[in-house]
């Protein structure tokens, strides 16, 4: 990639708004590398860092990257691929949390960008972003979740270099808006796109953007930045964006279910539990150049089931719980008296039915909005105390947290200074 077409891609890199209860940056993929294994079936074919260039064309049944390699034993199963221990101290995603946490600043924040010629003489910029982990569940489980996420933004240029169009993906479907429309905020050159809490799904609007299942999570106020920009195809690694492997362990949810009926479920509905682990940008299937923008990665231009999310965005304004308030008689204070700090606070809950919430998820911030800890909680009184353990080194300085109910829509986030 020439200097003038990196200069081009940093040029219309979209400007990211990340929610308030974000826990995780994208990032370059250098450091889940220096941590991961490669693994098949169970067993270790290279240890950390991960040798991709050994397995580059390797077909072996379940390779994939292990990023909490330190647990893997040689010739045994991943922990991470499987319900996590009874004895571990902590679960997959607080692990992975505090591997990896606390995320950059925007400053360094990065994506991977690739030019493709269109039809007519307009180009296509693709953004693809790295997270290391998806904690994004349902209804209080894991099903939806995975280590490592891909996802990718498209901007088309037309033959004079204006904007004519912004793709965003969100769950393995695109969503494209020309420009001019209303949603689409186009700000110095670049598009204005809000990365959803945990999924990491990409929208063009700060709301509650529902789902089949649960809904997304955009906000403003949390962090925002632009990504540099590295050439995908001029990597410190040339092996890992079409390493066939995925990036993370995980090959569908762990849930309380036989196996047998999982199997089952998986057949009949190949995205229904969702959970997968994701492969590598240029790993998923051959480009042809001049074809639509996202042609190799989605099958239509639109995510399904948009008439039933408009239906359920009008009808949420009789079912959203109400915002659940952080106590402000008990200061949020830090307990520095043990071996890690916590944050301690207490919450009130209101409402009923599906206007009250089930459960709680809290994040503790720094100054700059990096997440140093985070607790979900069940509702059971009207009131709940909340212990939030500081996983990531820094000064707390704000407690955020929000409520979900039995459809899993999310009340405003409530803020509230530590101290």
């Amino acid at each position: 990639m020439s200097p003038d077409e990196l200069e081009l891609l940093q040029r219309h890199a979209p400007l990211l708004r990340l929610d308030l209860l974000e826990r995780f940056a994208p990032v370059a993929v250098d450091p889940f590398l220096a941590r991961a294994a490669v693994v098949a079936d169970g067993e270790r074919l290279s240890g950390p860092p991960a040798e991709l260039a050994a397995t580059a064309g390797s077909r072996q049944a379940g390779l994939h990257l292990d990023p909490l390699a330190d647990a893997i034993a040689a010739g045994t199963q991943s922990p991470a691929a499987t319900q996590p221990p009874a004895a571990a101290p902590l679960p997959l995603a607080a692990r992975m949390f505090a591997a990896f946490a606390p995320p950059p600043g925007p400053s360094e924040w990065v994506c991977y960008g690739e030019i493709e010629p269109l039809i007519g003489g307009g180009r296509a910029l693709s953004y693809w972003f790295f997270w290391v982990d998806n904690p994004f569940g349902i209804r209080f489980t894991d099903i939806g979740r995975h280590v490592g996420d891909w996802e990718q933004v498209q901007v088309e240029l037309a033959p004079g270099g204006a904007i004519v169009a912004v793709t965003v993906m969100q769950h393995g479907s695109a969503h494209r808006v020309e420009a001019g429309a209303a949603q689409l905020t186009i700000e110095r050159r670049r598009p204005r796109v809000y990365v959803a809490e945990g999924s990491h799904a990409a929208y063009l609007t700060a709301a509650a953007q529902p789902r089949k299942l649960k809904q997304d999570n955009t906000s403003d106020g949390g962090r925002s930045g632009v990504p540099r920009v590295r050439a995908l195809d001029a990597a410190e690694a040339d092996v890992w964006p079409g390493w066939p492997g995925r990036w993370g362990p995980d090959t569908g949810a762990v849930v309380p279910l036989p196996a047998w009926l999982v199997a089952l479920a998986r057949r009949l509905a190949p995205r229904g539990f969702g959970g997968d682990s994701p492969p590598g940008p240029l790993a998923r299937g051959k480009r042809r150049a001049g074809t639509r923008p996202l042609r190799r990665h989605t099958p239509g231009a639109i995510a399904p089931n948009a008439w039933l999310s408009r239906a359920l965005q009008r009808l949420g304004g009789a079912t959203w719980p109400r915002r659940v308030e952080i106590d402000a008689t008990t200061p949020v204070a830090v307990d520095a008296g043990r071996d890690a700090p916590r944050v301690q606070a207490r919450a009130r809950v209101g409402g009923w039915l599906l206007r009250r919430a089930r459960y709680l998820d809290a994040v503790v911030v720094d100054a700059d909005g990096a997440a140093l800890g985070h607790a979900r909680a069940r509702v059971k009184g009207a009131s709940i105390d909340l212990t939030i353990e500081l996983i990531a080194a820094g000064t707390p300085a704000q407690l955020r947290l929000a409520g979900y109910n039995a459809l899993d829509q999310r009340s405003n986030v409530s803020r509230r200074p530590v101290g």
